[in-house]
């Protein structure tokens, strides 16, 4: 699977064409098709980058499980609508998910840290390349979610 995401991707990529410019070089859909912002999108990633976070911090693997799926979801529909995104970087954003969602479905912890710090450092890589470097993604400190709870359900400490 891991193989096939980049190649799959590029492929995507081939088959929409290209984007015209504008002050964001992956900042300009089509158009004649009605579609979030960019920012928008980007929005709702780095919110779900927090969460994904914070189901790291407390082993709900559902909850990982959930937000990586949604997260590769919201990249596939960036390069679908921006189509001049380089296939590089949604591919570098996509492996760590990829990752984490494996140990979400067997429960490894052991690089479950070192592959959400390659996906925010994928992250912040596009935006240097798209000239919104000063977007810098960072470990989430303390919850922006107070009325979510992050434990697994039938827990009550975080793992040890």
């Amino acid at each position: 699977m891991k193989s096939a995401l980049p190649f799959a991707t590029a492929l995507l990529l081939l088959t929409v064409g290209k984007a015209v410019g504008g002050d964001v070089p992956f900042a300009e859909p089509p158009v004649d098709v009605k579609v979030s912002n960019l920012d928008d999108i980007m929005g709702k990633i780095q919110l779900r980058h927090a969460k994904l976070w914070y189901a790291i911090q407390q082993r709900n693997w559902d909850l990982l499980d959930y937000e990586a799926k949604r997260l590769r979801d919201s990249f596939g529909n960036a390069v679908v609508y921006y189509r001049n995104i380089p296939v590089d970087y949604i591919s570098a954003a996509a492996m760590p998910l990829v990752e984490l969602e494996t140990a979400a479905k067997t429960k490894d912890t052991s690089n479950l840290e070192r592959d959400f710090m390659a996906f925010t450092a994928a992250c912040n890589a596009c935006h240097q390349a798209g000239g919104v470097g000063f977007i810098e993604i960072k470990l989430p400190g303390g919850s922006l979610f107070g009325n979510q709870e992050f434990l697994p359900r039938n827990t009550q400490q975080p793992p040890g």
